[in-house]
């Protein structure tokens, strides 16, 4: 069980071994014909860039899984962030806007919206977008203090810090 195992190795802070464990998962999901293997490798990996401040590493990672699922906006939060990371202002606005164009309350509330909505706030704040750092705020407020967990498998930290970010 190794997808279950690096999303608790990961709350260790042993990101090398959560890295080794979301490989190996990856393989056997794979191997098995798992048609969610991709999907749970690219958050594991995602999370695990993310915490170890190498976000960038995998924008292109990021924006696969958005183009591939596309019932899944959340994903563009992070391709958003990824390219803001990386100075690259009107990509990461393009992105950003796949998600608050619709509005944000369009963001289906799934088992990525909390670490999609904490991503966002990032995002808005790097690209100085107010009015999307307003509404990410009073959506995050009431999971002040909660994990922002990515589905089963990841984590994008304490919801708090980008609230503090926004503040």
């Amino acid at each position: 069980k190794p997808g279950p195992v690096a999303a608790v190795v990961v709350h260790r802070g042993d990101l090398d071994e959560c890295e080794r464990l979301a490989v190996e998962g990856f393989r056997i999901a794979w191997d098995h014909g798992d048609p969610n293997a991709l999907l749970v490798y690219a958050g594991q990996i995602l999370s695990v860039r993310r915490d170890q401040d190498r976000l960038h590493e995998v924008v292109g990672i990021a924006e696969r899984m958005a183009e591939v699922y596309p019932r899944i906006p959340g994903l563009w939060t992070v391709a958003a962030l990824s390219r803001a990371l990386l100075g690259q202002e009107e990509i990461a606005r393009a992105a950003m806007m796949r998600v608050v164009g619709p509005g944000l309350d369009a963001l289906p509330r799934d088992s990525i919206w909390l670490p999609a909505m904490c991503a966002l706030g990032e995002t808005a704040v790097l690209l100085d977008d107010m009015p999307t750092a307003r509404g990410v705020y009073d959506r995050l407020l009431p999971y002040e203090g909660r994990n922002a967990v990515i589905g089963a498998f990841g984590s994008w930290g304490i919801a708090s810090t980008v609230l503090g970010l926004l503040a």
